[in-house]
């Protein structure tokens, strides 16, 4: 086991790297914590009677299998059974819909919209967000025709447009404010969250872990609990 992950984990100062050796195959490198390595040792073992040989490379496409599609359904309400029909117009005011992230998604093409003067589109396919083309402050709704797919910093110059470029540093510098409040502060909120979705008839362990999926979208900077809230729903409906 130690001879196999070793040709797999370079030296702790080497770069992550993925390098072409064909057409069709490659060699990944990247370096790992203690942690990680028995996360990987523990998966190789469970996965024995399918992986005989313990090739680490099935385990980590399997794992990301997994990962993906979980992430799918979380950020871009992915499903393997979608509702035949839904309604026309959002049950909750604010609220997009996985039927309707799934049709914005789908129809940009899992990438960001943003045309320059050059007519050249933005090609990130990475931190992928829902703008609305006419900002629901201003009376534009959450239906799929109002919505395009757009990169973080796209989405932000949108939102600098719609609302000039102070108030959007100003909500920066309040969520940086609140990032800095007092942890058992930002744990109440996550409290009060709880508790107001499990009087919704949602079940605890269900929650917990919305709540940990929202909390690692904000890197490390708390939404109010309304938009906690909001997005939680989202995540169980």
């Amino acid at each position: 086991m130690q001879q196999l992950l070793a040709t797999h984990f370079p030296r702790a100062d080497a770069p992550s790297r993925i390098h072409p050796l064909s057409e069709d195959r490659y060699e990944v490198q990247f370096t790992a914590t203690a942690e990680l390595r028995e996360k990987i040792e523990h998966a190789i073992r469970l996965m024995r009677h399918t992986n005989p040989s313990g090739d680490l490379a099935v385990v980590l496409e399997r794992g990301l299998d997994l990962l993906i599609a979980r992430l799918e359904t979380s950020r871009l309400g992915k499903t393997k059974r979608p509702a035949a029909s839904a309604p026309h117009k959002p049950t909750r005011p604010g609220y997009v819909r996985r039927a309707v992230r799934r049709e914005v998604f789908a129809r940009d093409g899992m990438q960001c919209t943003f045309v320059d003067e050059t007519g050249q589109r933005c090609p990130s396919r990475a931190f992928l967000e829902l703008d609305h083309r006419h900002a629901r402050a201003f009376g534009g709704g959450d239906e799929a025709s109002n919505l395009q797919t757009r990169c973080r910093g796209h989405n932000a110059l949108a939102a600098e447009r719609d609302f000039g470029r102070d108030y959007i540093e100003g909500k920066i510098s309040e969520r940086k404010r609140r990032s800095a409040s007092p942890p058992r502060q930002r744990g109440h909120e996550s409290e009060t969250a709880l508790r107001a979705l499990s009087s919704m008839g949602f079940k605890e362990p269900q929650i917990r872990r919305a709540l940990g999926i929202i909390e690692q979208r904000q890197h490390g900077l708390p939404p109010p609990l309304v938009t906690v809230v909001r997005e939680a729903l989202s995540l169980l409906t």
